[in-house]
């Protein structure tokens, strides 16, 4: 993907918030700070931790990333609360 081609994405999203589609099959967005929870242990965090998220960011290859405690964890290790 292109500088540009991700400008064009990033244009759209924010660092404050997040898009989720909730059980019942509904868009939510979730404003920063939002809790999660780990399912893959990462870093110093093990599995079952609650922690919080204080921004969402994108990578330059387009997966989600959660700023917790000032650095950066790919979604895929967290549950959302």
């Amino acid at each position: 993907m292109t500088d540009e081609e991700i400008a064009k994405v990033l244009k759209y999203s924010s660092p404050n918030t997040i898009l989720i589609v909730s059980k019942t099959s509904k868009l939510v967005e979730l404003n920063c700070p939002f809790r999660v929870q780990v399912i893959t242990p990462i870093g110093l965090y093990s599995t079952g931790q609650v922690l919080t998220v204080s921004l969402v960011k994108v990578t330059k290859d387009l997966i989600t990333v959660y700023i917790i405690s000032g650095l950066a964890y790919h979604y895929f290790h967290f549950d959302i609360m």
